[in-house]
C-alpha cells in the first residue's frame, strides 16, 4: 500500500537514512510535493520527481524522502501507544520512563524566554 498524507510510516534503512539518523523511525506523512517545482532537498534523491515529507514521532523536523524509501505501517503493528499531541502540552520523559504532560507558556515569546532560562 502506497502511503499518503496521514499515514503511519518507517523510513527503511539505507546508507541515506542511516546518514541522517533516520534509519528505521516512524512517523507521520505531512505533505507531498514535485522536488523539480518545490526545490525541496530530498533524502535520497527523487528519481520519481515526487516525494513525501514525513515527521518523525518525537521530533519537531521533518524529512522529504522518496517512496522507496518509506514504508506504510498498520498503526495496530506499531509497539506502544499512540495519542493526539495536544498543542499547549510538551511530553516529557523523565528517567522514571513515565511520560508527564507540562503546561507550556501560551504565547511564542513567553516560549523563547523560558527556553534562554533552561526551561522547555
Amino acid at each position: 500500500m502506497e502511503p499518503r498524507f496521514g499515514d503511519l510510516v518507517r523510513i527503511v534503512s539505507t546508507s541515506e537514512t542511516e546518514r541522517a539518523g533516520l534509519a528505521g523511525l516512524y512517523g507521520y506523512v505531512r505533505d507531498e510535493t514535485q522536488p523539480s517545482v518545490s526545490g525541496v532537498a530530498v533524502i535520497g534523491g527523487a528519481p520519481d520527481d515526487f516525494a513525501l515529507q514525513v515527521q518523525c514521532d518525537g521530533r519537531s523536523d521533518s524529512h522529504w524522502l522518496p517512496l522507496d524509501l518509506v514504508e506504510f505501517v498498520d498503526p495496530k503493528q506499531k509497539q506502544g501507544p499512540r495519542s493526539v499531541p495536544d498543542a499547549s502540552k510538551e511530553r516529557v520523559r523523565p528517567k522514571t520512563q513515565e511520560w508527564q504532560e507540562e503546561d507550556l507558556p501560551s504565547s511564542r515569546w513567553q516560549r523563547f524566554v523560558a527556553r534562554l532560562r533552561g526551561g522547555r
